[in-house]
Formats: C-alpha cells, structure tokens, sequence
C-alpha cells in the first residue's frame, strides 16, 4: 500500500527524535510504502533544514514553507499558506497513493489535502493535535470581530473534519469537536501524545 504521511512539525529530523509522525511512518514502513511530506522549514530553531540526519526506512520529501520568527504572528498564517499551496502542487503531481494520513493542523495543507483525496478516491485519515481557530481565540479573541476574523479559518477545519474517512485525535475533546462536522468516520479514536519508554 502506498501511503503518505503529511505533517508539517516532524520535530529536528534526526535518530534522537520523539516525533509522533516519525514513529508512524516507521510502523507503517514495514509492511507498506510509506513517503513523509514536511516541510524545510525547522519550526523549533526557526531556520530552514540543510540536511535530514538518519537513515530512515521510508521516503522523505520537504516542500517550501514562508519563514516566521515568533509561533503567534500574521507571518506565520503566511508561512502555512505557502506550505499549503506547495502541498496542492505536490500531490498534483504526485502518484495518486491509497492513504493520505494527515497532521491536523496546519489548516491550509490539510483542506487541500481533504479535496484531493474527495475528488481522487483517495481514503483520508486525521489525526487531530490541536484545535484550530478555537486556540487562537484563547491568545486573541477581540469582541465583535473575532467571528469574523476566524470565520475562515473555522471554514477550513470543518471542511477538513467533513472529509476525513477516520479521525484520530489526541483528546476526546478533540475528536468530538471534529465529529460535529463528520457523519462517515465512526466512533474515531483517541491516541494520546506519549512516549515508548524502552526506547526514550
């Protein structure tokens, strides 16, 4: 089976990482062909990668993201935006794989995503690690116009959460607020973020 994880944080991209997606995509390698699509973009030194340090028993692809400096910032919404529309690019012309697994959020990458895998029968899968618009009002949510101000991005999540043929999440809150908007996923699951203590 060929499948593609998409997720945008990955962590340092080397052996001494504790990323959720890098043990994902190792699991799945094992019996499938897996490719990681992330982004060049080190979200925790904010630099760009000069080199994946590993070796790694799946493919890793890095498209451009914008760079930003501070994690709350209008360049950082650009930096996704930039990295959605190179996401929309790749799978365009990418082989047409039988599973997408997909980080949520960012927004951007994941609702083209979504579309793709409707338009191409593509099975699509979540996994839900943070709840966007619905942080950001925790950080900055103005009176009068915050609906509107993230009425976009609320539409973006939705039609994601619509999309997906399986949700996982990393909370039951989580997962029940993406089944509002899905009537075809089923009871999803919940998979904490932790740690394999044999190994870290």
């Amino acid at each position: 089976m060929d499948i593609v994880i998409l997720a945008d944080f990955c962590g340092q991209l080397n052996e001494q990482d504790n990323n959720r997606f890098l043990y994902i995509a190792d699991m799945l390698s094992a019996d499938n062909e897996v490719e990681l699509v992330s982004s060049d973009f080190n979200h925790i030194s904010k630099t760009y990668f000069t080199e994946i340090r590993g070796d790694y028993p799946y493919k890793i692809t890095l498209l451009h993201e914008g760079v930003y400096k501070k994690n709350i910032s209008l360049k950082r919404f650009a930096a996704h935006y930039i990295w959605g529309e190179n996401v929309k690019k790749y799978l365009q012309k990418r082989k047409r794989p039988d599973v997408i697994y997909c980080a949520v959020p960012t927004l951007k990458a994941a609702y083209e995503a979504a579309k793709y895998c409707e338009i191409h029968k593509v099975r699509f899968i979540i996994d839900l690690q943070d709840l966007w618009p619905e942080a950001f009002k925790m950080v900055f949510n103005p009176p009068v116009i915050s609906r509107l101000l993230y009425a976009p991005f609320e539409k973006l999540a939705n039609g994601i959460y619509k999309r997906a043929d399986e949700i996982i999440a990393v909370s039951q809150t989580y997962l029940d607020r993406a089944k509002k908007n899905n009537s075809k996923a089923g009871r999803g699951h919940v998979i904490y973020l932790g740690t394999r203590l044999e190994s870290f």
